[in-house]
């Protein structure tokens, strides 16, 4: 009595390895959008939490309370994407330029970092860009010269279809975060 073999052909095998690669052909892409978005999401969830954060320190402290772009973690210089610093606000008016110190001192509350490589943030209000965004001690936006609130646009690289991320500042001080599309 002959006993048969058990196993797979080489035949089996190599049907077996194409519809695997022919099926991660089609999920890479996929996966990579996947990606894409969820880093968009984190850089805005981030960012929404430090407006309010900033916003709650306003009406804690109950003075103006400031977000601004930083390169260094101390002034307010650079871009939104090398980080960005909280701190209550001194400027005499809300039409003036952020007072980090008064009389020597300075009440930083908190500093942010690098976002993500790859990634673009773009803050704007009535078109124009914007290195800062106070509050009032009421929790609401400083108006200045301002008629609009402020819109963040959050993106990373080789961003397609609305795998960006927007972030709305109403006037009444309200964070809002909705997706948007690359552009």
């Amino acid at each position: 009595m002959q006993r048969r073999m058990a196993g797979f052909t080489v035949v089996e095998l190599m049907i077996t390895l194409v519809i695997g690669a022919i099926l991660l052909a089609i999920a890479v892409p996929n996966f990579t959008s996947m990606v894409q978005a969820s880093r968009a999401q984190s850089m805005a969830d981030d960012f929404a939490s430090a407006l309010n954060f900033t916003r709650t320190e306003s009406l804690k402290l109950g003075s103006p309370v400031t977000i601004c772009a930083s390169s260094n973690g101390s002034s307010c210089t650079g871009a939104w994407n090398e980080g960005w610093i909280i701190f209550q606000d001194y400027a005499a008016t809300e039409k003036d330029a952020p007072v980090l110190a008064k009389n020597g001192v300075t009440n930083l509350l908190k500093a942010t970092g690098k976002a993500k490589l790859g990634s673009a943030i773009a803050v704007k209000s009535s078109g124009a860009d914007q290195t800062y965004i106070r509050f009032t001690r009421l929790g609401t936006l400083a108006k200045g010269d301002k008629t609009a609130g402020f819109d963040v646009d959050m993106k990373v690289t080789g961003c397609k279809g609305v795998n960006a991320k927007k972030v709305t500042v109403s006037l009444s001080g309200m964070v809002r975060t909705a997706p948007a599309k690359c552009e």
